[in-house]
């Protein structure tokens, strides 16, 4: 039985949201009660025409998806919560008021009514009727970001992790290599040194595939090599706590 639904936009994301879940569950020695939950990502969803979308390009069809399950699968869903990268505003769908335009738009277009989220984190209520039967759901947001105000859940991983990769150190060196001589960062530079800092602490078996299991480090590894307690969790905490 699901209540919650939360959709966030890869493997690593659904990890580690469900490692921070899992964190939050022994408050000193209380037990606090988590409502039923399920993490969805959006890597590599294929839509209705058949082609492959990743990430924040895959919400709109998610959604309309999702609305097709709400009488089946998602009978007892009480609540779906979306987990996105505010990346920057230069980039599609990226900063605040775009990422929150798409969510919007999203819920408007598979419900035919929007949310209307303005701030991160706040609740809305979405009410329609499917297959005659009237349907209300709880919708909520939160945008992934660092102190700054931009960013995603690689550079959030990167400024939380806190054991020693001494690749990840001479990946710093040649990006700032490559910063001097062409004034830019290195392409995808956070990634790499995200994917090395993984790598760094996944097993023989995992590295094997690391492509497809390097996410299984977060799960299995995730509290010893990253700081839980840090202060930029500290809003996504609150936000998991009330949903």
């Amino acid at each position: 039985m699901i209540q919650n639904l939360i959709i966030v936009e890869s493997p690593n994301d659904a990890v580690f949201i469900k490692l921070i879940l899992d964190s939050l569950t022994i408050t000193n020695t209380e037990t606090v009660p988590i409502n039923p939950t399920e993490i969805d990502h959006l890597h590599n969803f294929v839509g209705t025409d058949g082609e492959e979308k990743r990430g924040k390009d895959a919400l709109p069809e998610k959604i309309e998806m999702l609305k097709r399950e709400l009488l089946t699968r998602y009978a007892q869903l009480q609540h779906i919560s979306v987990i996105v990268d505010i990346d920057t505003p230069k980039s599609p769908n990226g900063g605040k008021d775009k990422s929150l335009q798409l969510i919007n738009n999203s819920f408007e277009r598979a419900f035919s009514v929007s949310p209307n989220l303005m701030e991160v984190a706040t609740h809305a209520t979405i009410s329609t009727s499917i297959s005659g039967e009237n349907v209300t759901i709880d919708v909520s947001c939160f945008l992934i970001q660092d102190e700054t105000g931009s960013g995603n859940l690689d550079i959030l991983l990167k400024k939380i992790a806190i054991k020693y990769c001494v690749e990840c150190d001479c990946l710093e060196v040649m990006n700032r290599c490559v910063v001097e001589k062409t004034d830019k960062t290195m392409l995808d530079f956070t990634k790499q040194w995200v994917n090395y800092y993984l790598r760094s602490n996944a097993s023989k078996k995992q590295l094997k595939n690391a492509e497809k299991r390097l996410h299984e480090v977060i799960t299995e590894q995730g509290k010893d090599i990253f700081d839980l307690n840090h202060s930029l969790l500290g809003e996504l905490k609150s936000y998991l706590q009330a949903i």
